[in-house]
């Protein structure tokens, strides 16, 4: 494990939030590299990882990294809920006084966090947001993601980068704010929390971010099951929009 001088750490509260489903092929590596590569540099921090009640060897290895590094925890689910409630209840248990959340498919790069958290900081952001700048995704995942960018800007008027991308972090009012009328069992919460940025009014900043393939797992959007994804995705946006603050 790396260790880091007082001087160099960073005087302040993170949290790693990071929803898990059958990634034993690479989970190891991923919460190595957030903590080894981010959280290390940080005076106070948690890494909570939500294992989704995985099939395969993901909680075996979880448990044998926590017995290293210290300040993970791990919460499981009784069932498989879904990324989504996953999601939502790794932020809704989160601590910290800054919280960043990234998937654990090994896409993203730990080092990549650090733009962003300058970002931040330095213009005093309520959220800063990483936008994949070469995807490194199948074609249907592609479009489904571009398709999102004409429909939120018509139905909310935001237009960003990359609304669905899991690479974020946030600032802890804000992120208590959005957390109060985003539902806990929301099927696509990272869209739904960016929406609820852009209605609040809040400080956002984008940064591009590197993207890899996905070479382990399987993503739970794949197939025909991409139509019924953007059905469901589609009717809980727009259902959502009646909870957010009418703008003035």
């Amino acid at each position: 494990m790396k260790s880091f001088k007082n001087s160099q750490q960073e005087p302040f509260f993170l949290s790693v939030v990071m929803p898990v489903y059958n990634e034993e092929g690479i989970i190891e590596k991923v919460v190595r590299n957030f903590y080894d590569k981010v959280l290390n540099r940080f005076k106070k921090k948690e890494f909570i990882l939500v294992d989704d009640h995985s099939t395969d060897e993901t909680f075996t290895i979880l448990k044998r990294l926590q017995r290293e590094y210290p300040d993970i925890r791990i919460l499981t689910n009784s069932f498989n809920r879904g990324h989504g409630p996953s999601l939502m209840r790794a932020y809704h248990e989160a601590k910290g006084e800054y919280v960043f959340h990234c998937d654990s498919d090994n896409q993203f790069m730990a080092e990549d966090f650090w733009p962003i958290w300058r970002m931040l900081k330095k213009n005093n952001l309520e959220l800063a947001m990483g936008y994949r700048r070469e995807r490194n995704d199948p074609l249907y995942r592609i479009i489904m993601s571009n398709a999102l960018r004409p429909f939120n800007y018509i139905l909310f008027g935001v237009l960003c980068h990359d609304v669905n991308a899991p690479f974020k972090l946030y600032a802890r009012p804000s992120l208590k704010r959005i957390l109060s009328i985003v539902p806990q069992n929301t099927f696509v919460p990272t869209i739904l929390m960016v929406l609820s940025a852009y209605a609040y009014d809040m400080r956002i900043g984008e940064v591009a971010v590197r993207h890899l393939p996905r070479l382990t797992g399987k993503s739970f959007i794949r197939n025909w099951r991409i139509i019924v994804f953007c059905w469901k995705a589609g009717k809980e946006i727009i259902q959502f929009k009646k909870r957010l603050p009418k703008s003035p």
